[in-house]
């Protein structure tokens, strides 16, 4: 039972992280489904949370070191900006009309670029927290794993930069930077780098605090 839990666990996880790498790509996808996506994915989230429901139910337990408050924190924010990023989504929604009127398209639009951004760069760092068993087996079975982690840190840097999300992170500019044209392939790369980079990231970080807590 436990291992067929797990499973339910990996899928729901790799459909979340695919679906919001696919989210990060309005200029690839149709708005029509980037927001039917959207409602998809809200869904998955609430059968994520269901099956690490356990997670919550040991917060009031244990003692509360670095690693620990690292990932609440991280786990929190993503709450936070999860919740901005569904509410200035919907106030843009083409198809409910009288939400347009209620607060002005354009803060919505900044706060929706801004949260967006953030909430999948913290999406990286927590799923660093739930591969750590993975990335330990990887890492002993794989020669040169320290060198090819920190290639693919390097790569998701130059991708932070090469597609000015860092600007869009901290609002120095009101429009984003879409490449019309490129291919899925290609995007999808791009994004799974940043992905992996940032969970090699939260993995050392962690390891690293408890091992020294």
């Amino acid at each position: 039972m436990a291992k067929q839990s797990l499973i339910y666990k990996r899928v729901i996880d790799i459909l979340l992280c695919t679906g919001f790498m696919c989210m990060m790509g309005y200029h690839i996808f149709s708005k029509q489904l980037h927001e039917y996506l959207g409602i998809i994915l809200l869904i998955i989230v609430f059968i994520h949370l269901y099956l690490n429901r356990s997670w919550y139910q040991s917060l009031r337990k244990g003692s509360y070191h670095f690693s620990r408050i690292f990932i609440i924190m991280i786990n929190i924010t993503m709450s936070v900006l999860g919740v901005l990023c569904m509410f200035s989504g919907i106030m843009m929604n083409h198809y409910l009309s009288f939400t347009q009127h209620l607060f002005s398209i354009s803060t919505m639009r900044m706060i929706h670029m801004v949260s967006s951004i953030w909430f999948f760069i913290l999406l990286g760092l927590h799923l660093g927290w739930h591969l750590i068993k993975v990335i330990k087996i990887i890492k002993k079975h794989l020669p040169f794993f320290f060198i090819i982690s920190v290639m693919v840190v390097m790569y998701a840097v130059v991708i932070l930069y090469k597609r000015a999300l860092w600007k869009h992170m901290f609002y120095l500019t009101s429009f984003a930077f879409m490449p019309y044209g490129e291919s899925i392939l290609s995007f999808l790369f791009d994004y799974g780098c940043l992905l992996i980079g940032l969970s090699f990231i939260s993995y050392e970080v962690v390891s690293y605090a408890s091992r020294h807590s």
